[in-house]
């Protein structure tokens, strides 16, 4: 096997407010349905779908590799103050690096680090 790319689905409580996150973070909407978009930035994307139970939500993890670290926690710290209720954890150094966490608007939670 020789995977090439893989999307994970990522629940939402709100699919308006969710689609409205992830854009202003910095993913463009590449396919749209009525329940299903698929948000990509650069080589990377994901299904969001308008779909929620709270187990499969508060389990969902994703590791996120991005350029720069310190410009997208200062992003999502402006928007966890405008979607109120979201989580963002300070940037901190892990013995993987340099990292952050995030909690999205169903309670999925991203790990987001800095590209090696």
């Amino acid at each position: 096997m020789n995977a090439k790319a893989i999307r994970p689905f990522i629940p939402s409580i709100d699919f308006e407010t969710s689609k409205s996150f992830y854009k202003e973070l910095g993913f463009k909407i590449t396919y749209e349905e009525d329940k299903l978009i698929i948000l990509t930035s650069g080589d990377v994307s994901f299904f969001l779908q308008d779909a929620y139970l709270k187990p499969w939500a508060e389990n969902t993890m994703v590791q996120l590799f991005v350029d720069d670290l310190e410009e997208l926690h200062k992003v999502a710290s402006k928007l966890c103050i405008k979607f109120n209720g979201f989580e963002l954890e300070p940037i901190f150094e892990a013995h993987y690096g340099k990292t952050f966490r995030l909690h999205g608007p169903a309670g999925e939670l991203w790990h987001v680090m800095g590209s090696k």
